[in-house]
Order: structure tokens, then C-alpha cells, then sequence
């Protein structure tokens, strides 16, 4: 799922489908975690704004160190359940947004949803990616 997400990223970001004169493509991954999906996108990505939030202040901390390399990259606190004006988050600002294997913690799914919308520009992309497969453990 990772090199879809990327492929589609890097589609987006395509000189042919950004005009040179606009501004950087804006990004949020929302509930990062351990920055799986972040890794396969900042190669890709030097010339967007990219904010990686998780709802776990230790994730982000590690996220940093993680990816340092990168200038490009806020790092915010988000629970995507809750109030956005009261977490600093402005409605209408993101170009892309990006849900890797998190869209199942969320017990308030129709708030989530709602604030996943009220954040994405008008035309904007939302990129959500689950593993719905069933899996067999072995011992």
C-alpha cells in the first residue's frame, strides 16, 4: 500500500501537475505513528509542506529524530476525533491528506470523517489506506 500512496504523491507532485508559480503542495499525515508511510514519501516530496501529526507525543518525538533530514516536515499533536480549532489546526489548508492503518482506532468514526473533511482545501485528496485483509497467525 505504501509504494500506491507513494506513487499517487508523486503524481501530485509532478511539475506537469503543480504550476511553478503556486505555492507548495500541503500535506498532512494523519496519525503517522511510526512514520512507515512518511518514509516512502519524503524522498519525493522536497518541495511540499509536510505535517506529521499522531495523537502520541512519543511517536512524534521519535518521528524527529527519525527524520531530520527533512526541513520540510512540522511535527503536531493530533487527535483527529477532537476539536481542531482547539488543537491550532486551520479548516480549509491541506491539499492532501493521508490515513495509513489508523482509520480503525477511531471510536468516533462520523467526527473523524467530519474533521478530515473541514481540513482539505476545496479539490483537495484524501488518501485513506487500510489493511482489511483477514490474517492467519501461525505458532
Amino acid at each position: 500500500m505504501n509504494q500506491q500512496i507513494q506513487q499517487l504523491v508523486k503524481t501530485l507532485v509532478s511539475p506537469s501537475a503543480v504550476s511553478p508559480s503556486a505555492r507548495p503542495l500541503r500535506i498532512l499525515e494523519i496519525g503517522a505513528g511510526t512514520g512507515g508511510t512518511t518514509a516512502h514519501l519524503l524522498p519525493h516530496i522536497a518541495n511540499a509542506d509536510y505535517t506529521f501529526t499522531d495523537i502520541s507525543p512519543l511517536l512524534l518525538a521519535k518521528a524527529k529524530t527519525r527524520f531530520s533530514d527533512y526541513p520540510n516536515i512540522a511535527y503536531r499533536q493530533l487527535n483527529i476525533e477532537d476539536s481542531l480549532e482547539s488543537q491550532g489546526f486551520e479548516t480549509n489548508h491541506y491539499d492532501l491528506e493521508i490515513a495509513s492503518n489508523v482509520h480503525h482506532a477511531n471510536a468516533e468514526v462520523p467526527q473523524a470523517q467530519e474533521n478530515v473533511r473541514s481540513l482539505l482545501i476545496s479539490g483537495g485528496h484524501f488518501v485513506l489506506s487500510a489493511d482489511n485483509q483477514p490474517h492467519v497467525w501461525k505458532e
